[in-house]
């Protein structure tokens, strides 16, 4: 979910007509094949909070992961990008718009 967040969802508005993307054919999700292969490491422990002494998992491995993609970014190419997700339009324009400000990308 943090990936199809920073790289590929997005409901897109359009006055008049309501979203344009209302639907699974519109909305761009990740699929199976275009995620990359992820190990999972599990660890046992007992939470005496949780029910049966279980921890949760879930969507706390999703936080992190908008923030570390935008950053990773940043890192490559000197710019912060404040609005995702980073379609390579934006990223394109990004960049052109820094160059036309003199940095050297």
């Amino acid at each position: 979910m943090g990936m199809g967040w920073a790289l590929r969802e997005e409901m897109i508005y359009e006055e008049g007509t309501g979203y344009f993307n209302d639907g699974y054919s519109k909305y761009m999700m990740f699929t199976n094949g275009d995620m990359p292969e992820i190990d999972t490491i599990l660890l046992e422990s007992n939470d005496p909070i949780g029910p049966y002494n279980a921890k949760g998992l879930g969507e706390a491995g999703m936080v992190p992961t908008t923030p570390a993609i935008l950053s990773a970014v940043e890192d490559a190419i000197g710019i912060r990008f404040e609005e995702f997700p980073l379609t390579p339009e934006r990223v394109l324009t990004a960049i052109n718009e820094a160059r036309k400000n003199g940095a050297n990308i």
